[in-house]
């Protein structure tokens, strides 16, 4: 994939990096959320450099998109972050309502897809919604998502509950069977092959952690999961592999965004420059096992497996996925998980 303008950085172009020699005690302090858990890699792949560059001092609190939206509304006047870490369904909405300065989008070596429409955001890492399954219980290799529905695979699947963003799930399926999914007959369609699917189904997690961990006690053979979660697994199994379907991969980019009225908004612009700069990319790709938005971030080889191909990867229409989201997770819990 080719960008098509100029190289230059987020907001500020080639300067944006540049800070003059200061003690780190008069670094400016930037507030910044990320999700936990392995996450919590920002420290020592991101914050420190970032600090030894004289750049800033990052604070980091966990949150997760909810939770960051929730305390944005609470003190809209005088917000708690400087940059917020956004999964891309909710940044939409969250820069609609006011709480985010756009981006500037001209950045030719970032990946097809990494800044988010309307320019609330861009993507630090592309996760997206894949398939893991055992192959000692799954002889026939899963190379469809319709294969879920096979006679082999009867009670041995997980997926996530109407608590989880199913709309991805459906978006996916309604794509597999040939249709649109901004269409509403390519969605009724979905729904109902997905009813058709439950005999297949061992139980529905409401968290992604259970997914994760039903198929590693050999519970289930085969679960719906993030891709970011299923590397792990897969280096911790090597019996457990990813389907990376040839329907494709729906995109779940991780996006940056920079808050109205932060206190330090030109750390900030440096801050998402620097995690987006080639070498960042390189070593978050490495260390968490998620697929990198910059064009020539490199993986060792050992890890390049874990990642999600990005030539699978296909990005919804989020805005209307969002309008829709409510709704779907109502007719999921009524059509599809009771």
């Amino acid at each position: 994939m080719t960008g098509s303008m100029g190289r230059r950085t987020v907001l500020l172009g080639a300067g944006a990096l540049a800070a003059p020699a200061v003690l780190a005690q008069e670094l400016p302090v930037l507030r910044v959320t990320h999700f936990g858990g392995p996450y919590n890699a920002l420290t020592s792949v991101i914050a420190e450099p970032f600090a030894a560059a004289r750049l800033g001092r990052v604070v980091y609190e966990t949150e997760n998109s909810v939770t960051a939206l929730t305390k944005l509304q609470a003190q809209r006047e005088a917000p708690p972050f400087d940059i917020v870490m956004l999964s891309r369904g909710f940044t939409g909405r969250v820069g609609g309502a006011g709480f985010l300065s756009p981006l500037d989008p001209a950045r030719s070596d970032l990946v097809d897809g990494a800044i988010a429409p309307r320019n609330w955001g861009a993507a630090m890492l592309i996760d997206g919604i894949d398939i893991m399954y055992d192959r000692t219980k799954v002889t026939t290799p899963i190379e469809s998502w319709l294969d879920l529905w096979r006679p082999d695979l009867r009670g041995l699947v997980t997926m996530p509950s109407a608590s989880l963003p199913v709309y991805f799930v459906v978006m996916q399926i309604a794509r597999a069977l040939g249709g649109d999914p901004t269409q509403p007959a390519a969605i009724d369609a979905a729904f109902a092959k997905l009813r058709e699917i439950k005999p297949n189904i061992r139980t529905f997690y409401s968290d992604p952690v259970q997914g994760s961990q039903m198929i590693e006690r050999g519970e289930v053979a085969a679960a719906i999961q993030f891709a970011g979660r299923i590397a792990p697994v897969m280096r911790g199994n090597p019996n457990i592999v990813r389907a990376s379907p040839r329907e494709g991969v729906v995109g779940a980019p991780y996006d940056l965004c920079l808050v109205n009225n932060g206190r330090n908004r030109e750390a900030a612009i440096a801050y998402i420059d620097f995690c987006l700069a080639e070498p960042q990319q390189s070593a978050l790709a490495a260390r968490l096992l998620v697929a990198p938005s910059h064009r020539r971030a490199t993986v060792p080889e050992a890890a390049q497996n874990f990642l999600v191909p990005l030539d699978k990867v296909w990005f919804p229409d989020e805005e209307f996925a969002a309008s829709r989201a409510a709704e779907w997770s109502r007719r999921w819990q009524r059509e599809v998980q009771s």
